[in-house]
């Protein structure tokens, strides 16, 4: 179908030169596991189709180690396991319920700018670690103010 030219390295993957491929570039190339999966399967890949690098490594282009899906199931599976997907057990300062939190969504995650460096279980135990604070009842190093971290797991996004 499509006759590959010269292979150049580009990032995480492998272009070629095609010619008269519709999806090249304005310097004639194309991600090189697109043209191969198109010559695979006998046609072009819908613009909502996706080529995924089964062992994640975008450099081996072999036709056993590439699989097309939709954008949907490759968000899918590129997004389980991640920050997004991994959950923390915490122990909340206020009441001591120990609780289950996405990890992004707690004072540990890099991108949080949590004054105090802790996560209460619910927005009740939130306000009410605030009113401890502004009566003078709490302090930053206050042994029940430091969030116990329980454990850590994945879970899978569906």
């Amino acid at each position: 179908m499509w006759s590959m030219g010269k292979r150049y390295k580009q990032g995480r993957y492998w272009v070629v030169k095609v010619k008269n491929h519709p999806k090249r570039d304005r310097f004639d190339k194309i991600l090189e596991h697109r043209v191969i999966i198109e010559n695979y399967i006998g046609r072009m890949l819908e613009y909502n189709e996706f080529v995924h690098h089964i062992d994640n490594n975008g450099h081996n282009n072999s036709i056993d180690n590439l699989q097309v899906m939709n954008q949907s199931e490759h968000n899918k599976l590129h997004n389980s396991g991640r920050r997004y997907g991994k959950l923390v057990q915490l122990k909340c300062p206020v009441c001591s319920d120990v609780f289950n939190k996405q990890h992004c969504h707690t004072h540990l995650a890099p991108h949080r700018n949590s004054k105090r460096g802790v996560t209460c279980c619910s927005g009740e135990c939130n306000n009410e670690l605030r009113r401890m604070f502004s009566r003078g009842e709490l302090t930053d190093d206050s042994p029940s103010v430091i969030n116990h971290v329980m454990s850590v797991f994945r879970y899978r996004i569906k």
